[in-house]
């Protein structure tokens, strides 16, 4: 039925389209956008479409009290790629993309394309009255849409597919996650800095020397020598790669430092110690399910330990340690060295201080491998060195994961960590033997 009504709507459509001029009235007063670059034209047309489906909500609800129309039964919960990616790609090619097309293919106005754009998603969304404030607010990414759709219409189905995903309420709840998470390491990293002053005391040594010798320029003009004619997408894929493999023996490294050094990890506020086991009893239940598989793989789920190292981590700290620094240094006027040293610098010893595994094996070559892309695109484009090095880091995270669920890895992890704790008793067993005689 809402089929019908939708090819019915684009049918009527396309008669009134020469008599009513519909490519004037119906969207005249929306080409004031037109002039506007591509995001900053949905940032407003998203602004004011918010505006009206707010002012249309109120008679739409107040009716809906007045009929009391039974509640919705509860919906299966999707997961968070279906709701940020699937669902906004199929809202972009069917509810603008094939509409749009059939009226452009048909000659009707780009007024007639972004009505039946309207009415297609008003038609597939309406299953209740209420959801009839919807065909207004509809127009206006019809109209986005079509007027995207004149210069490329992978333009117009990504922008489209952009703005269903910004809608979703997990989409807020991930910014202001990312919001709250770099305002947080914006105000503890002055704080930690004082509390462990030696580390940090000893970064700013080891930068020192770095800028004195020349280090870091030497590092930018190596990078850039073998980087810097490659376009942004395979320069992103590349210097991933590169990090990537470059980090693997910094992994072993850490581990073998750790057996000496000790695990330092940095404690958490607000967590209890937890309580011992208690012995379990000898019910069939708990056999059972003791003896269920765990999985151990990686899963596209709601599970924050996929989506904290592959989007959350690589956006804030990206802004924190790549973006704030660099930019604030360009400004000064210091050289890009000097903002690759202090970028990567600062992006070890915060890893560092959080676990001394971590700042050796992800913290040194991190710094390194996500400095320079930020370095290298800044004068270009914010905007690209920021989602390159962000892409970048989250495929750093990606093949680091990935890398320990192989067996082989695990194998020479457990390799390493016996012969770092047979050297360690060794060389306290000499120092035992020689004390006796000094």
């Amino acid at each position: 039925m809402r089929a019908a009504a939708a090819v019915g709507a684009m049918a009527l459509l396309y008669i009134l389209d020469g008599p009513a001029n519909q490519h004037e009235w119906a969207v005249g007063w929306l080409r004031r956008y037109e002039q506007f670059s591509p995001l900053i034209l949905l940032a407003l047309i998203s602004l004011e479409r918010f505006a009206v489906f707010f002012v249309l909500f109120f008679p739409f609800f107040i009716i809906e009290k007045l009929r009391k129309a039974p509640e919705d039964p509860p919906k299966p919960e999707k997961s968070l790629v279906r709701k940020i990616f699937m669902d906004p790609i199929q809202f972009a090619l069917l509810y603008h993309a094939a509409p749009v097309l059939l009226m452009k293919l048909a000659g009707a106005g780009m007024g007639t394309q972004a009505l039946a754009a309207a009415c297609c998603f008003t038609a597939a969304k309406c299953q209740k009255l209420k959801f009839l404030w919807m065909i207004a607010p509809a127009l206006y990414m019809g109209f986005a849409f079509a007027h995207w759709a004149d210069s490329s219409w992978l333009l117009a189905i990504g922008m489209t597919t952009l703005a269903a995903a910004v809608i979703q309420k997990e989409t807020f709840r991930i910014l202001f996650f990312l919001t709250g998470g770099s305002i947080a390491m914006l105000i503890m990293t002055p704080i930690e800095a004082v509390k462990r002053w030696r580390s940090f005391a000893a970064t700013v040594l080891v930068v020192g020397l770095c800028i004195w010798s020349g280090a870091g320029g030497w590092m930018v003009e190596w990078f850039q020598g073998r980087y810097a004619e490659y376009s942004p997408w395979p320069f992103c894929l590349l210097i991933s790669l590169e990090g990537s493999v470059a980090s693997v023996p910094f992994w072993f490294l850490a581990n073998f430092a750790v057996v000496f050094i000790g695990d330092r990890t940095k404690p958490k506020r607000g967590k209890k110690p937890k309580p011992a086991k208690k012995p379990k009893k000898d019910n069939k239940a708990e056999d059972e399910t003791d003896e269920k598989p765990k999985k151990d793989k990686i899963e596209f789920t709601h599970d924050k330990a996929f989506y904290f190292p592959m989007v959350f981590a690589p956006i804030g700290e990206t802004l924190f340690y790549q973006a704030l620094p660099i930019a604030l240094l360009s400004a000064a006027g210091f050289s890009a060295g000097t903002q690759f040293i202090v970028s990567a610098a600062l992006f070890a010893w915060a890893h560092y201080v959080d676990h001394a595994g971590k700042g050796i094996g992800a913290g040194i070559p991190g710094g390194v491998y996500l400095g320079y892309p930020f370095v290298r695109w800044f004068p270009d484009s914010f905007w690209r060195a920021f989602w390159i090095t962000a892409v970048s880091h989250s495929l750093h995270n990606l093949f680091a994961s990935t890398a320990q669920k192989i067996p082989i890895y695990g194998k020479i992890n457990r390799a390493i960590d016996q012969f770092a704790e047979r050297l360690k008793k060794r060389m306290q067993g000499g120092k035992k033997n020689e004390s006796p005689e000094e």
